[in-house]
């Protein structure tokens, strides 16, 4: 099973992570987890028959933009290197979970980040 970076109440993952993407495209997507999602999908993985060996992507629904990232966490504007933005491939840090929904059906409880901090687990 391979995860995206994990975020969630009292989680300092995000906070941690982004003073090292300050010179990240902003526009760039980063697909993400709530840590009570990790733990869905790794007990779903284990109670279900017939899924082992199998590589899963486990991510919410929704990617954000590194940018929003930034706004959502009240952190320092970024700023690009004298050469410009890092990073610049939009879609590298973005993970597919639509095998794991259809074959074990997981059901992210938080579908995005966005979800997570309307209910109040941020």
């Amino acid at each position: 099973m391979i995860h995206a970076p994990v975020y969630g109440d009292g989680d300092p993952h995000i906070e941690e992570i982004l003073p090292y993407m300050i010179n990240w495209n902003p526009l760039k997507k980063q697909s993400m987890i709530h840590h009570e999602d990790v733990n869905q999908a790794l007990l779903l993985a284990a109670s279900t028959s017939g899924i082992g060996g199998r590589i899963y992507n486990v991510a919410d629904d929704n990617p954000i933009a590194i940018g929003e990232l930034y706004k959502l966490y009240e952190a320092p504007e970024q700023t690009p290197t004298e050469d410009g933005w890092l990073m610049s491939n939009l879609w590298e840090l973005t993970a597919d979970p639509a095998r794991i929904k259809e074959e074990p059906n997981f059901k992210p409880k938080y579908p995005s980040i966005y979800a997570a901090r309307d209910m109040g687990a941020l």
